[in-house]
């Protein structure tokens, strides 16, 4: 889960991961280790997957202003919270089951189709770029 940054005026989250064979698969697109590409949310096609079941809470993010225009402690204090506070709800949602229990946790769902679509809205996260060190570096 990221804390996307400044987003239409404000913070809020959105979700992204990778899938063992996704992380293959643009890893040998890209050239590069899996372990390169690993972190990176944007190039995953799991980037922002459901974000507007996330619109909601983006007001409360916005509510509490922007990192950069909080004093030094306040804003340290509010980079610990806001990643603590979505933590906390997706162990909420996970308690509920809403990630599967037992075999249905761990059985194979299709993968979401690539951004941008007809079958998906295109995504707000934009794929990094190559840099000088390589495509994945």
């Amino acid at each position: 889960m990221q804390d996307r940054g400044k987003h239409n005026g404000g913070y809020g989250p959105a979700l992204s991961a990778w899938s063992a064979e996704a992380l293959a698969a643009e890893s040998e697109r890209q050239g590069c280790a899996p372990l390169d590409l690993k972190w990176s949310y944007a190039d995953s096609p799991f980037c922002c997957y459901g974000e507007a079941h996330l619109e909601p809470v983006r007001p409360l993010f916005e509510a509490r202003g922007d990192l950069f225009d909080l004093p030094d402690d306040a804003a340290d204090a509010e980079f610990e919270l806001r990643p603590r506070a979505m933590e906390t709800a997706v162990a909420r949602l996970d308690a509920e089951g809403v990630f599967g229990t037992g075999a249905d946790r761990h059985r194979r769902r299709p993968a979401p189709a690539p951004t941008g679509t007809a079958s998906s809205p295109p995504s707000r996260c934009r794929p990094r770029t190559a840099t000088t060190s390589g495509p994945c570096g």
